[in-house]
């Protein structure tokens, strides 16, 4: 008992040093995902989670399970009551329909189903006025996108691989667990439902004590980040002005900075703050990232580089290529990777672009490109893998120009690929639009613009500006009565915090869509 008021006593210091920095705008204490809901909450969950960690530790082992379901109901309920209804409803049937017996097919379409269907009742571009009546529709949909499908499939998985059916509440936990609704996990933590049930019920104190140093490691990270951005020392404003400027010898030493070494340490901390924040409830999850920066080849950077993703990508893509082609391994790499990049990871990273943008039309083109690259790069680094003798100890300059050129391969596969073509079919055209926009004097002009004004609008339909844009060339072809449905909606918008500020982080992303214009 000692040991465990111990650790809660160490969880809230820290609860508090993050809630503080959060506060001050030292921390966000978000992964790779926002928070689809208003900041100013952050302060309520932190409290809610430091009570209900130390009530937890004083319950009996019989009735931890029970305590942390109780403990999530209200951190989620505070966010909304209807997503905690509606919520565990749908685990309930889920758990129905996984252990059902039926075929695989119809298992899986059961979760895809639901994305499908709140992606549909959040669709802006379509639906305005309802998303912007009803914010919670676009709450529900971007939690789940976000914070339960890809868990979702982990269990699937586990489901059709012998798992046997679970428990109602440890199903409500493990969707409900309270410390994601603080930071969503999006892919940095996909844990299997086991992990989560035997941690909560051990409530193990050195479990618990480690998650404190990796919260102290990501609030580190964090700090430091901002720290060089206030005094002028990021690499990535530089590396903006460097471009801009067509200084290419300096350009491309502040791109190697920026990809992979910003950005594996942004994504390094966001990771540390999500496992910490599992360690202090007893879930001993392991972390997303095994040192990438000192892969010596690309298919060693892929094996180290956001583990738990690539995980469920191999679960369920790569494995039945692999089985299928197990005679033939060179072509297995090609076709698994194919299938792996292609297949896997691009779909599964367009629900998170149309939740968060509240539209369909949001393609990851970025992640579609890179994995183009990717699948070439790794298929490759994997043949030559079965085809070299197991390498002896190299030397230090050797391996570290192994990195090096690792370091440059991922780089010039994500910034000088994906991004640009992010930029070129997502950014240009809307930069081009509104250079032509600036210039209109005719409603001629203006109705020449506004097909690809309402298209700008359908893709980004929470974007303000844009939406002031199409009203003004409405208001130039003399149809008053529209442009101001485009203000009122965009106000309607603007009215409510999450909506408002519905964009994706910059984590593992590209830092500005200016920082890869060339042209």
């Amino acid at each position: 008992m000692r040991q465990r008021l111990s650790a809660w006593l160490g969880f809230a210091a820290i609860m508090t040093v993050a809630g503080v920095l959060h506060h001050l705008g030292w921390a966000s204490l978000v992964a790779w995902a926002p928070r689809p809901f208003s900041e100013a909450m952050v302060p309520w969950l932190i409290a809610l989670l430091v009570v209900g960690h130390g009530i937890i530790s004083l319950v009996p082992a019989r009735h931890r399970m029970s305590a942390m379901l109780a403990l999530s109901a209200i951190v989620w309920w505070r966010i909304s009551p209807a997503l905690v209804v509606g919520g565990a409803a749908w685990v309930l049937a889920l758990r129905r329909v996984l252990w059902s017996g039926a075929p695989r097919a119809l298992t899986l379409g059961f979760p895809i189903a639901t994305l499908v269907a709140l992606l549909i009742v959040c669709d802006a571009a379509h639906f305005p006025r309802l998303v912007a009546h009803h914010p919670w529709l676009w709450i529900a949909a971007t939690t789940f996108a976000l914070n339960g499908f890809l868990r979702t499939l982990v269990l699937w998985h586990q489901a059709r691989t012998g798992l046997p059916r679970p428990s109602r509440r440890e199903l409500l936990v493990y969707f409900g667990y309270a410390p994601f609704a603080l930071v969503p996990p999006y892919m940095l933590a996909l844990p299997r439902l086991g992990v989560v049930t035997d941690g909560i019920r051990a409530w193990d104190p050195a479990v618990m004590r480690s998650g404190l140093r990796w919260i102290g490691y990501g609030l580190g990270v964090e700090v430091t980040l901002v720290a060089l951005g206030r005094l002028g020392l990021d690499p990535q404003p530089l590396l903006i002005d460097a471009l801009r400027a067509r200084a290419w010898p300096q350009a491309i030493p502040l791109a190697l900075i920026v990809y992979p070494v910003r950005a594996v340490f942004e994504a390094c901390g966001a990771g540390a703050l999500v496992v910490g924040l599992c360690r202090t409830s007893g879930v001993a999850l392991a972390p997303a990232f095994d040192a990438p920066l000192l892969a010596r080849g690309v298919a060693d950077w892929w094996r180290r580089y956001n583990i738990a993703f690539r995980g469920l990508l191999v679960d369920l893509f790569w494995m039945p290529v692999a089985l299928r082609l197990r005679r033939r391994p060179i072509l297995a790499g090609y076709l698994g990777c194919a299938v792996v990049f292609l297949c896997g990871s691009v779909p599964l990273h367009w629900p998170k672009q149309a939740a968060l943008h509240g539209s369909p039309w949001t393609f990851p083109w970025s992640t579609a490109a890179e994995s183009v690259v990717m699948t070439l790069l790794v298929g490759t680094a994997l043949a030559l893998e079965r085809r070299r003798r197991r390498p002896a100890m190299a030397a230090p300059w050797r391996r570290w120009s192994q990195r090096a050129l690792t370091w440059a391969m991922v780089c010039g596969a994500i910034l000088g690929v994906g991004y640009q073509v992010d930029y070129r079919v997502r950014i240009a055209p809307w930069e081009r639009l509104a250079e032509r926009g600036a210039s209109v004097m005719t409603a001629t002009e203006a109705a020449a613009l506004l097909p690809a004004a309402r298209s700008a609008v359908a893709e980004r339909p929470f974007a303000t500006e844009r939406r002031i844009f199409l009203a003004r060339l409405l208001l130039t072809v003399d149809d008053p009565v529209g442009a101001l449905d485009e203000l009122y909606t965009a106000a309607a918008f603007a009215a409510h915090p999450a909506l408002a500020s519905a964009r994706p982080l910059p984590h593992g992303r590209a830092p500005d869509s200016r920082a890869t214009r060339t042209r």
